[in-house]
């Protein structure tokens, strides 16, 4: 993590880099004594929004900031105001199919959504189970589900889905004080499995699984749109 932190912002030559919309106060050494001063406020993943306030930058140098590629029509605003330079990004964030190995992955921006699989295909019995009853979803059909996503993409390609209600068997929290929860990237999805069977299936961000909010783009890869 120091690591990340130190690719965050960057000095090359007469260039400050903003590599990642970390949240956060970063210190760069300023030529001829001193500090540059990086302040990041983002919500990213959650959305694109973000202001990045640099301060006593010296005259003539300059600043550059990396878009993610997930975010959607970026638009990039400056405001420089003596040794204070403000760079403002907006634009889109949302819920996109993207074609991978021959099937789809469902994404919110840069992370990989999926459902549970803790239900699937699994000889649990719960019986004799103290869970309380609804906690634990019905098990699933066998095989992998096509996802029933025609029709619901804008002109953008984002896709139209329901946040909630949320189901009473999630094991992760939702909202503003939920420490790993993304806005409202998490959605109900429709599914058909191979027996005909349909199910609204609770997608989450992979990302929810760890400890922190790395946002590896691990395959999770459904047969096709049905």
């Amino acid at each position: 993590m120091s690591e990340y932190a130190r690719h965050t912002v960057t000095l090359k030559g007469t260039s400050i880099d903003i590599n990642l919309l970390v949240p956060g106060r970063f210190s760069l050494p300023r030529p001829g004594g001193g500090e540059i001063v990086v302040e990041i406020r983002s919500n990213y993943p959650a959305s694109a929004d973000s202001v990045v306030k640099i301060s006593n930058i010296p005259a003539g140098m300059k600043a550059r900031l990396r878009i993610p590629s997930s975010i959607f029509k970026p638009e990039i605003s400056e405001k420089r105001d003596a040794d204070i330079l403000t760079i403002g990004l907006k634009g889109s964030l949302g819920h996109r199919i993207e074609e991978c190995h021959g099937g789809v992955m469902l994404k919110y921006g840069p992370l990989v959504l999926s459902p549970n699989v803790y239900y699937w295909n699994t000889e649990r019995k719960l019986e004799d189970s103290s869970v309380p009853c609804g906690y634990i979803p019905a098990f699933l059909p066998p095989g992998i589900p096509r996802l029933k996503l025609k029709d619901r993409a804008d002109a953008d390609g984002f896709l139209k889905l329901d946040y909630e209600p949320l189901p009473d068997w999630s094991y992760y929290d939702e909202g503003p004080g939920a420490r790993l929860c993304v806005g409202h990237a998490s959605a109900n999805v429709p599914a058909k499995f191979d027996n005909g069977e349909e199910r609204i299936l609770r997608f989450w961000p992979l990302c929810y699984c760890t400890s922190d909010l790395s946002c590896y783009e691990t395959p999770i890869i459904f047969p096709g749109l049905g």
